[in-house]
């Protein structure tokens, strides 16, 4: 198909009005196929080609708008089976059908209509009964648009400059001229074919000529021979004529020579003009090639970054396939015109001078080279398997060959095979000459093998190694922390090329082998730094030891937003600082300091008070974990101040009315966030029985995440009376209430909670704000910025006591209405019929009834 061809019908743009600026159009037309019809020409046609039978460009721009506004993103293509999306599907393919037979009635024109019809015909017999694969082919169709249509503009509103767009425009403007050229080698090859078969006609003449010339040599020599036994005028009319016939035939003879001389001159002009194009063609088929192999390796590091959090466009991966493609065809085609040549060098050899390289023989092999990295480049982990990866655990990763149907390696299918390897026998198969023959493994993989297909819908040659698992590990260096060592999983295999059987393997991103999930915590921070961090043209997984510290944040913010749906904000990456450079906290500006990988990782975090017994990364693991499990909605909306000092808490609180409360992590436990409030505080002077009533600002005994499996954070704070305001006074109910459960019925019974069967063992929970003598509060933060703050935890007995009791003055609200104390199995069996978690959540009403309504079951 032509590039006019490509073009949508009736399109009456020029291809110089592609090529102009573009920012006014593209606010004028606010549909995506009419944004595609603006771009470069040369991005346009890299996006039609995409368009294969059955849906072509022309169905495409037919039903531009109806494709357009399809509800695809309510559909979940992979989701095979389900009822609800295979019917919308069918629905959404029937749909486009039927306005596809309506165009075909309006359309006049005979070949536009005859296009469309068998499109429609194709369309129906193929998809009918398999909706989802066309929802998921005109997903992938309209998300290369997109992203194309995106970064038009965008490198238009930058003015320039070194973008992914016009990195990418110039791969494909590479491709044109290469397309351009390889046709002109084409043409010296049937040129020279041209002129090879005259050369041969004249050779063929001038053998004519020189039999016809032997023939009246041996008439002459027999005219001369019958010189005695001929008349005189009659042997010389015969000798005068032979003689003749030969000065003809010798004139005849040196023209043929002669055109044969300039033929030959012309085969070998020709030939030379063929070498030196071919020659250039070469060195830009390379250039291309290290073009092509720069965006798979930007593909591959953004792969790597998405571990850590970081936005990844996996439909990159159809654009790199298709330059791959275009760079494959291109080879392949010089790879059989140096051929041809080769061949014509066979049946008309041409003598090399001397000390003068055979430039043919030296392009057949620097282009089969070429075509053996394209191969190799082109063989890409998609799928990357998990990078922490757990003994016994299940897995899966999926490999894909970026050359599509081209090189027809999709028609012999081949098997892939995964083994797992270590970093330095990583660096070993690097280095072998015979990477085929490389056998070193350090674990044995369960279901490691599985064979490539292509799909025709997709254009994907792949192959998705499922319900893989590792089964074993061997680790050579014993004295090497576990979760600092690395090993990755390498995908092998052969595919037949021509006449050749190449060998490609390709490797994961670096995994760590774990045994239990608790080193699962110091295995991500050698995932995230290696993700981060990576050198280029590493040898084996080398990275640095010591990065700045705006890259660090970078790292810790995205690896917090990928968890929390919230990343950091500068308050929040320089309270980080502070705590682990130890700086001053007048510091302002951190970014020329640098971190190590012990600071993040391996030295315990120094706090005024001392050293405590948990590093940098531990800390920040624990909160990041406690977050992301438990207080992720609080922490989006903004409800959790979390990365805040205990002093800067207490002059924040200080600031405003009393009742004011924040939530901020511990700067001296793992995994536990706390609330800190301001109240007044009632002071008697010994000396005089003056009162002085001063305020305070306090913090409870942070919560862990277990407290927060028996009842959440919010439903904690509701129960507090104390608590009023979110700092800075925002009504709790504001703030929290669509966090908050409602109350279940009275005659509500759910089952007994587990949690309790401990008969009367008390059950430490705060259920109020605890004050300095309440013997069931919760022990204050272990923090050495202020002296001041809430009472011990109770000592309590190590036996288990059946009696006892609960006292009613930590029982928030409860010590009005009731003057004597309560069995504590009373309480528990209340709360368990209530279905909460604290006497606090129950109110004095309800509890009475439940404590009267059915005694006999409450009752020990």
């Amino acid at each position: 198909m032509s590039v006019d061809e490509e073009r949508s019908p009736g399109s009456t743009t020029s291809e110089t009005e592609l090529n102009t600026p573009r920012t006014p159009l593209y606010e004028q037309s606010k549909s995506l196929w009419g944004r595609v019809k603006m771009l470069p020409i040369q991005i346009q046609r890299q996006l039609l080609d995409q368009y294969r039978d059955p849906f072509t460009v022309e169905v495409r721009d037919q039903l531009a708008d109806l494709i357009e506004d399809l509800p695809l993103s309510e559909v979940n293509e992979e989701n095979s089976g389900n009822v609800e999306d295979e019917g919308f599907a069918n629905q959404m393919l029937e749909s486009l059908l039927n306005d596809l037979r309506s165009s075909i009635r309006k359309t006049t024109e005979f070949v536009l209509k005859t296009k469309l019809r068998d499109s429609e015909h194709k369309i129906r017999q193929r998809y009918t009964g398999n909706a989802l694969e066309f929802v998921k082919l005109v997903k992938s169709y309209l998300s290369q648009e997109e992203r194309a249509v995106a970064q038009a503009e965008n490198a238009t509103s930058e003015n320039g400059g070194d973008t992914q767009y016009h990195r990418q425009l110039d791969v494909i403007q590479r491709i044109e001229r290469l397309q351009s050229r390889t046709q002109v080698t084409q043409n010296y090859l049937q040129t020279l074919d041209e002129k090879f078969k005259q050369f041969n006609i004249t050779r063929q003449k001038l053998n004519q000529v020189k039999g016809q010339t032997q023939q009246i040599e041996n008439q002459l020599h027999n005219v001369q021979n019958s010189i005695t036994n001929m008349a005189p005028d009659a042997y010389q009319q015969n000798l005068v004529l032979c003689m003749n016939q030969r000065s003809s035939l010798t004139q005849r003879t040196q023209e043929i020579n002669h055109t044969i001389k300039d033929m030959v001159t012309q085969l070998v002009q020709i030939r030379r003009d063929f070498i030196e194009n071919f020659h250039q063609t070469r060195c830009e088929l390379e250039v291309l090639q290290k073009l092509v192999n720069q965006e798979v390796l930007s593909w591959k590091q953004q792969q790597r970054l998405a571990g850590n959090g970081v936005e990844f466009d996996l439909r990159a991966l159809a654009t790199i396939q298709n330059w791959f493609e275009g760079l494959a065809d291109l080879t392949w085609k010089n790879r059989n015109q140096i051929s041809q040549m080769e061949s014509f060098g066979q049946d008309f050899p041409i003598d090399v001078p001397h000390g003068i390289q055979d430039m043919v023989a030296s392009s057949s092999s620097s282009v089969n080279s070429i075509l053996a990295n394209i191969v190799r480049s082109a063989f890409i982990v998609e799928c990357q398997p998990p990078q922490i990866l757990k003994v016994n655990n299940k897995f899966t990763a999926k490999v894909r060959l970026l050359l599509g149907n081209k090189l027809k390696t999709y028609m012999d299918p081949r098997k892939v095979t995964a083994v797992l390897i270590s970093e330095r026998q990583l660096s070993r198969l690097q280095e072998s000459e015979s990477p085929h023959l490389f056998k070193e493994t350090s674990g044995k993989l369960l279901n490691d093998n599985g064979r490539m297909e292509y799909n025709e819908t997709t254009q994907e040659h792949s192959v998705s190694l499922k319900s893989m698992q590792l089964q074993k590990i061997s680790r050579a260096d014993r004295k090497q922390n576990v979760t600092e060592e690395k090993f990755c999983i390498v995908f092998k295999s052969t595919f037949q090329i021509g006449n050749q059987e190449q060998f490609v393997w390709t490797n994961s991103n670096p995994i760590v082998v774990i045994v239990h999930g608790s080193q699962e915590c110091r295995a991500m921070a050698t995932i995230m730094w290696d993700n981060q961090f990576a050198l280029a043209d590493r040898q084996m997984f080398e990275v640095p030891e010591l990065v700045p510290w705006p890259l660090m944040c970078e790292l810790l913010s995205c690896k917090f937003e990928q968890m929390t749906q919230r990343g950091l904000s500068k308050d929040d990456l320089d309270y980080l600082a502070h705590k682990i450079f130890q700086g001053s906290r007048d510091v302002d500006d951190y970014s020329p300091y640098s971190i190590t990988w012990a600071q993040f990782v391996k030295d315990n975090l120094q706090l005024a008070s001392g050293t405590v017994s948990f590093t940098f990364w531990d800390w920040f693991y624990s909160i990041l974990k406690l977050t992301a499990k438990h207080l992720r909605e609080l922490w989006q909306d903004g409800c959790i101040v979390g990365f805040i000092s205990r002093s800067k808490a207490e002059q924040q609180l200080l600031s405003v009315a009393n009742g004011n409360f924040l939530l901020r992590f511990s700067e001296s436990e793992l995994g536990g966030v706390t609330v800190g409030w301001v109240d007044n505080v009632t002071q008697q002077q010994n000396a005089s029985a003056k009162v002085e009533v001063t305020r305070e600002a306090n913090f409870a005994q942070p919560y862990e995440g277990e407290d927060f499996t028996v009842k959440s954070l919010a439903e904690r704070i509701k129960d507090v009376d104390k608590l009023v305001y979110l700092y800075p006074n925002i009504p709790k109910e504001q703030a929290f209430k669509k966090y908050w459960l409602p109350f279940p019925g009275r005659n509500s019974r759910k089952p007994h909670n587990p949690r309790y069967k401990h008969i009367g063992t008390l059950i430490q929970d705060i259920i109020a704000v605890p004050t300095p003598n309440s013997r069931a509060s919760r022990k204050r933060e272990k923090t050495t910025d202020t002296d001041e703050g809430m009472a011990t935890e109770a000592t309590a007995d190590s036996g288990i006591k059946r009696e006892t009791t609960w006292p009613v003055e930590d029982m928030s609200g409860f010590g009005s209405e009731y003057d004597h104390t309560l069995n504590v199995e009373q309480i528990m069996n209340a709360m368990d019929i209530a279905h909460v978690s604290s006497p606090g959540s129950i109110s004095i009403d309800a509890f009475d009834d439940l404590i009267s309504e059915d005694n006999d079951s409450l009752l020990v």
